[in-house]
């Protein structure tokens, strides 16, 4: 199956074909197993290559779910609900070579990996 055919099959915009094929020849992804296994981390990580960068933009409920050893009551939460900027610098700062809660915010996921974190830019 053509790598187009494939990405039709899973409902990914065909745009993402010469992208991904130059990926896969730099990286040696070279077998379907290890094209299958990138395509399907990425589209894990995008909502099937839709979403490039991270929403932070949380309910004090989604927060109390997504990090409840952060956000472990809803009187916290509810102190940062709705305030993507003030979310990064509580889950981020001082992680992934974050020192502020300025690059908290300024290194969010991005990408169809969504590399978070200083570092990992």
């Amino acid at each position: 199956m053509s790598l187009n055919n494939a990405l039709t099959a899973l409902g990914i915009d065909p745009k993402w074909e010469e992208p991904l094929q130059a990926t896969f020849d730099k990286y040696d992804i070279s077998t379907p197993q290890r094209q299958a296994h990138f395509i399907g981390q990425c589209g894990h990580e995008s909502g099937n290559f839709k979403t490039l960068q991270e929403n932070l933009n949380y309910s004090a409920e989604g927060l109390m779910k997504t990090w409840p050893s952060r956000f472990s009551t809803k009187e916290i939460a509810d102190q940062y609900a709705r305030q993507p900027a003030k979310i990064a610098g509580k889950v981020y700062n001082g992680r992934l070579g974050n020192t502020s809660e300025e690059e908290a915010s300024k290194y969010l996921g991005r990408g169809l990996i969504q590399l978070t974190g200083k570092e990992n830019y």
